[in-house]
């Protein structure tokens, strides 16, 4: 018997680098790439220091905060492609299917089912179905 092995690789990422960076320049004073990337703890972090930044800017205090957080999201400029490339490895499926069946063995559930089928132990719709299944 001859038998046919079928290996199907599948490799699904999930984050878009250019996303990732159109994020980090429009909203990364507020942690949104970060967000986006699972980085939630210090997305967090970076939301919080902004709004406690503003809201204490009028005594001074904030402004101290405010510019943490953009030596910060300076600083990720160059973290976001590592987080992103972080974030696509961990979340990388990677599938394997392998399907081992000969030919000749699907030729014999065929012709059982067909036989059952002559035999009158199957209604043509049920053997449409399991045919179908088979060959599926």
């Amino acid at each position: 018997m001859s038998e046919n092995r079928i290996n199907i690789n599948v490799n699904i990422q999930g984050k878009s680098l250019i996303i990732a960076y159109l994020l980090w320049w429009f909203l990364g004073f507020l942690g949104i790439h970060r967000f986006y990337l699972g980085k939630t703890g210090t997305g967090m972090a970076m939301l919080l220091l902004f709004v406690i930044g503003s809201v204490t800017a009028f005594i001074g205090v904030g402004f101290i905060l405010l510019y943490a957080l953009g030596i910060w999201w300076l600083v990720d400029a160059i973290l976001t492609y590592i987080n992103t490339d972080a974030a696509n490895q961990a979340s990388a499926t990677y599938s394997t299917i392998n399907i081992e069946r000969s030919v000749t063995d699907k030729l014999d559930e065929l012709d059982k089912l067909h036989a059952l089928y002559e035999k009158g132990a199957l209604t043509k719709e049920e053997y449409e179905r399991k045919k179908a299944q088979l060959m599926g």
